[in-house]
Parts: structure tokens; C-alpha cells; sequence
């Protein structure tokens, strides 16, 4: 969340956040309880289909293209 909050536009070098403070205090002050919420060992409890279909559906390559989000961080994400 740090990351989308600090982003800084590549072209102009301007900062531009994609969440706000308020938001940002609300994560940091629950974030022991937002990550307990990901269970990291039902990673594979889906098949193939549904997998594909959350990674190119949801998961935006343009915030951070370089960054790979683990499975249970994808569903997560689209279900919040």
C-alpha cells in the first residue's frame, strides 16, 4: 500500500497517490488483521481456468508491471 501511495509519475516526476491518507492510516493501523485475512496454503486450491481468468482480468499490470502478486493477493484484491 506504501507503493501506491508514494507513486511518482515517470514522465513529470510529480507525485500522484492512488490511495489517500485516510486510507492509508486505516491499512497501517489494521494490517496485522488485513494480512491475517490471506491464507497463503489454499494457493492451489483452484483449477487452471480460474487462475487465468483472475490473473488477466483483474490483475493490472499498470500500476507495476514488474511486480507479481502471489495467488491468495490476487483473489484477495478482487474480493475486498
Amino acid at each position: 500500500m506504501n507503493d501506491l501511495y508514494n507513486l511518482v509519475d515517470e514522465d513529470s516526476g510529480v507525485k500522484c497517490p492512488l490511495i489517500s491518507d485516510k486510507h492509508l492510516d486505516i491499512i497501517n493501523k489494521n494490517a496485522g488483521r488485513l494480512d491475517s485475512a490471506i491464507v497463503y496454503d489454499r494457493d492451489f486450491h483452484y483449477n487452471y481456468f480460474g487462475f487465468k481468468v483472475h490473473v488477466t482480468k483483474y490483475n493490472n499490470p499498470l500500476v507495476d508491471s514488474s511486480r507479481v502478486d502471489s495467488d491468495s493477493s490476487i483473489f484477495y484484491k478482487n474480493v475486498t
